[in-house]
């Protein structure tokens, strides 16, 4: 049987994620002379701090109330997807967060990278939510999918204009 994750270990994943997320963002905003760019990693980097935040108190509450049923899952479907989504996650593969953010050449290409961690978030979390019931978080785990979600199109964004002002 495949080694699955439940809603307690999830949530110490995305702490990991979201650290990892600020650590990146950090060392991107560091690693690029483009004012525009660096505020924009350095913005990134204080989003994740809250979200690092959040995650640590759904996982308290979760704790808090583990005699709770789970949501029904006979097949532990929500966990085998828990664990390959997170076995893919970038944030969680890499062993050097500073070393990924080096290796971007360009903001463009931090940016782009950034884009994939932010939807690779959105899918982990979207399943970490099947995973919550309600009464322990289940929405405030969906405010950090749409949180996510709106990353992704402020990243777009900046993208674009960096594209335009590098033409």
């Amino acid at each position: 049987m495949p080694m699955v994750y439940n809603a307690s270990e999830a949530c110490a994943l995305a702490i990991d994620i979201e650290k990892n997320g600020r650590e990146f963002y950090r060392a991107a905003a560091q690693n690029t002379a483009l004012t525009a760019a660096s505020t924009l990693f350095k913005e990134l980097a204080d989003w994740e701090e809250n979200h690092i935040a959040v995650f640590t108190q759904l996982l308290e509450d979760y704790q808090a109330k583990a005699n709770e049923p789970p949501p029904y899952d006979p097949d532990d479907v929500i966990g085998v997807y828990l664990k390959a989504a997170a076995d893919t996650h970038i944030f969680i593969k890499s062993n050097n967060i500073g070393n990924l953010a080096a290796a971007c050449k360009t903001p463009q290409e931090a940016i782009l990278l950034a884009l994939t961690f932010e939807k690779d978030s959105v899918v982990f979390y979207s399943t970490l939510k099947k995973a919550v019931p309600e009464s322990l978080g289940a929405t405030t785990v969906q405010k950090m999918i749409d949180e996510e979600i709106s990353h992704i199109s402020y990243l777009s964004d900046a993208l674009k204009k960096i594209r335009e002002t590098s033409k």
